[in-house]
């Protein structure tokens, strides 16, 4: 059941069977309560919240029977209407009370159509109120006996549904309001399933022929972002300069000896040289002193390539003391990649009772009706 349809069924319902907290005895002389709720048989009366009048005691069960039994002992109440069996009743129903009763044969009567229409749960709102409108005066087990209707419903051809959704009025006028809502409401089921209108949502009493069907939406899709297009959630495209300006060095097919860019050693060194060349120790006496200093007189260390070669350094040695120097005239250890970067930047809810079995629903002045073979037929 729609969430729609429950939350309307009670104060839909309530337009044509009224609400009387007291026992009455509808057009037919049967026991009847609340919305045109039947408690007949004495033992669908006796588990109510019954409370006296005056008090607001609860009754007993014994309470309940014996007043029950008084009112169904006199008929010639039947087509007085509820109010003659107010002032000779003592018992009533809380609001409360009444509610709980409707919701709970509500609930009872949507489980047995659904018996009979399988797919109930998808049907439209108003086409479930239609049909629970119709249980509620004839019973749920109607579906059997409208042959016509069953056959329109099971087919949701709701049109053809409200052609053959009347319920006899001969004898009970009462019935009446409650056959031309029900033609609404099949009438407007059809024009939710012809427009594709929300099957949720209970239009009536409204016309549903008269709400505009929904505008179809065409999908679009979002255009694909370039690089020069800018926009936020993109990745920047940077340039990226992949020359080289100054290639690694390579090393030749000679094998070359260990070699520092810059070696200052204040007492000696040992340089090995590319081209065969012999350390040739060399002594050398200064008036201030005296040191032994490997120098290398003849040779360097030639390191060739491409575009750079290593030039041995020279050692020189004064009567001061002796250095060793060695430096690099056409190459460096750092090596500098100009102009270029590597950046990749990621932006991103009838009168009478309603009936539990095969019964027909009136107005409550009217009492409510049993359904009996005649009213069992669709008019």
């Amino acid at each position: 059941m729609r969430d729609s349809v429950k939350k309307s069924f009670n104060s839909f319902t309530t337009k044509f069977e009224g609400r009387v907290s007291w026992m009455y005895l509808d057009i037919k002389g049967l026991v009847t309560v609340a919305v045109g709720n039947l408690i007949d048989p004495v033992d669908a009366a006796l588990g109510l919240p019954f409370v006296h009048k005056s008090t607001k005691v609860a009754a007993t069960r014994d309470e309940i029977r014996a007043e029950w039994t008084m009112l169904k002992g006199k008929q010639d109440l039947a087509k007085k209407g509820h109010k003659a069996c107010e002032a000779i009743t003592d018992l009533r129903m809380t609001d409360q009370g009444m509610d709980d009763l409707v919701l709970a044969k509500l609930t009872s009567n949507e489980s047995v159509l659904k018996k009979s229409f399988s797919d109930w749960d998808a049907w439209p709102a108003d086409a479930q109120l239609g049909v629970l409108s119709m249980a509620w005066a004839l019973g749920p087990g109607f579906p059997a006996h409208w042959t016509k209707f069953t056959a329109a419903a099971k087919a949701q051809d709701w049109t053809a549904a409200a052609a053959n959704c009347k319920i006899n009025e001969t004898g009970n006028p009462g019935v009446k309001p409650r056959n031309e809502a029900d033609v609404v409401l099949f009438t407007n089921a059809a024009a939710v399933k012809a427009k594709g209108l929300d099957p949720a949502t209970l239009y009536y009493p409204a016309d549903a022929r008269t709400v505009a069907a929904p505008t179809p939406t065409t999908p679009t899709t979002a255009p694909a972002s370039t690089p020069e297009s800018g926009d936020a959630g993109t990745e920047e495209h940077v340039p990226v300069d992949t020359s080289d300006p100054m290639p690694p060095e390579e090393s030749t097919d000679e094998p070359t000896g260990e070699s520092t860019d810059e070696t200052t050693d204040e007492d000696s060194s040992d340089e090995p040289t590319d081209e065969g060349s012999s350390d040739e120790p060399t002594d050398e006496t200064s008036d201030d002193g005296s040191s032994d200093e490997p120098t290398d007189d003849s040779s360097s260390d030639e390191t060739t390539d491409d575009d750079s070669s290593d030039e041995g350094s020279s050692d020189e040695t004064s009567d001061e003391g002796s250095s060793d120097e060695t430096t690099d005239d056409d190459s460096s250890d750092e090596t500098s990649d100009e102009g270029s970067s590597d950046e990749t930047t990621d932006e991103p809810t009838d009168d009478g009772s309603s009936d539990d079995g095969d019964f027909e629903d009136t107005s409550t002045d009217s009492g409510s009706t049993e359904e009996s073979d005649d009213a069992l037929a669709p008019a």
